[in-house]
């Protein structure tokens, strides 16, 4: 028996011992160090009857079935009610028969481990509200290991690139979503595996920090970041809205430029200041191929004539009062001489 608690005691914090109806009648001295020195008044009291556990748990079920059917058991934990506060316990248990093999109860030992568990929980609520926290963001976000394996995803990423959900679970290679996607055509044709693996090449490389990648019928923005410790981190944003705002105003700007030159020789921009900003090229038949030259200079300053008659102090009254004026005609000085040009022009405002 020295033995038994000699060993039991070098594996554990402390051992007990129960009758036949599950009441503890033994435990050691080290029982102390979890529950406060007066441990001999859980003498005839049952575990359960200490647990604050919720009875319907299945681990506790299951417990409980190996209770019943006077099995050994190993690592139940249970929280105990004691003087010094809730502490966590794991238990192992084989049962006792005597020798003419009736039940006689339990022996086993225990161990604290309310220290871990607490640690446990912290790590769970902080996990929990970090989860909560990325979840409540409109970006993607997927960050992973020096091995390429995921450590954390939110919500958003899923919706963003319809990969399925299992794909993206903590220590799951990455390159299997890589695989699910090349699958389905998001980087363009080609053979899967080359795909995938042309992708994984560049899966911890810090020269790629910024890329656009469309993914079905949307256009996503990533950007990655390489930590000191080697972990990747991902943002995915969807831009589709922006690309297609984008994309209609080249277009329209495309149409403008197109029109403005079957209706005339050449487009001019100016600033708040009135100095030219912008010639198109066809410019250049009028002033020559140096018509760059012009910008930040005012209308008035490239003219070839009088600019102190009234018809010029009224030209600029319009511009002063950011008003329209049409078919503007004066000289201006090029290259080549003296030109006749007519101009008309709209105020811009932001």
């Amino acid at each position: 028996e020295r033995r038994f608690r000699d060993v039991a005691a070098s594996v554990s914090d402390w051992v007990y011992e129960t009758d036949a109806d599950r009441r503890l009648s033994y435990v050691s001295e080290r029982f102390a160090d979890s529950y406060g020195p007066n441990y001999l008044d859980v003498l005839g009291q049952r575990i359960d009857e200490l647990s604050v556990n919720e009875r319907d748990a299945p681990e506790w079920n299951a417990h409980e079935a190996d209770i019943f059917a006077r099995r050994p058991f190993r690592d139940f934990v249970s929280a105990l009610r004691t003087p010094v506060g809730v502490r966590h316990i794991r238990f192992s248990g084989v049962p006792m028969f005597g020798p003419d093999g009736i039940f006689l109860g339990y022996r086993g030992a225990g161990t604290d481990i309310t220290a871990a568990r607490l640690s446990e929980m912290e790590a769970a609520r902080a996990r929990a509200v970090l989860e909560t926290a990325l979840d409540g963001v409109d970006l993607g976000l997927m960050i992973y290991d020096a091995d390429c394996r995921v450590i954390a995803t939110n919500r958003r990423l899923g919706i963003l690139t319809s990969v399925p959900e299992v794909l993206h679970e903590p220590g799951t290679p990455i390159d299997l979503a890589v695989r699910h996607q090349a699958e389905r055509g998001d980087f363009g044709p080609g053979d899967p595996e080359q795909l995938t693996r042309m992708v994984m090449a560049t899966a911890m490389s810090p020269h790629m920090r910024r890329w656009k990648r469309r993914m079905g019928n949307r256009v996503i923005e990533i950007h990655r970041n390489i930590l000191p410790d080697s972990t990747a981190v991902q943002i995915y944003q969807d831009i589709t809205e922006a690309e297609e705002a984008r994309a209609k105003l080249e277009e329209s700007e495309r149409r403008f430029r197109d029109v403005a030159d079957a209706a005339s020789d050449w487009v001019w921009e100016t600033d708040e200041d009135d100095r030219f900003v912008y010639h198109s090229e066809r410019f250049a038949l009028c002033y020559g191929p140096d018509y760059a030259k012009t910008y930040g200079k005012r209308r008035h300053e490239l003219a070839a004539e009088d600019t102190s008659t009234p018809r010029w102090a009224a030209q600029r009254e319009q511009m002063a009062e950011h008003r329209p004026f049409r078919d503007f005609v004066y000289s201006i000085a090029t290259a080549t001489g003296p030109r006749i040009v007519r101009v008309s022009g709209l105020p811009r405002f932001g």
